[in-house]
């Protein structure tokens, strides 16, 4: 019964982990894609408006 726990514990630690994995990176591209568009087209607008 012990062994058995803990084999399901590191199955659900396993699964927690890949899914924080793969949720986690597509949240960063998501966001890494919105910040880039929004930083390469708020900073040159921001840069030229004052020169």
């Amino acid at each position: 019964m012990v062994i058995a726990f803990l084999l399901g514990t590191l199955w659900f630690l396993l699964l927690v982990m890949v899914f924080h994995v793969l949720f986690g990176g597509v949240g960063r591209v998501l966001r890494r894609r919105r910040r880039k568009t929004t930083v390469t087209v708020d900073l040159p607008l921001s840069r030229r408006s004052p020169d």
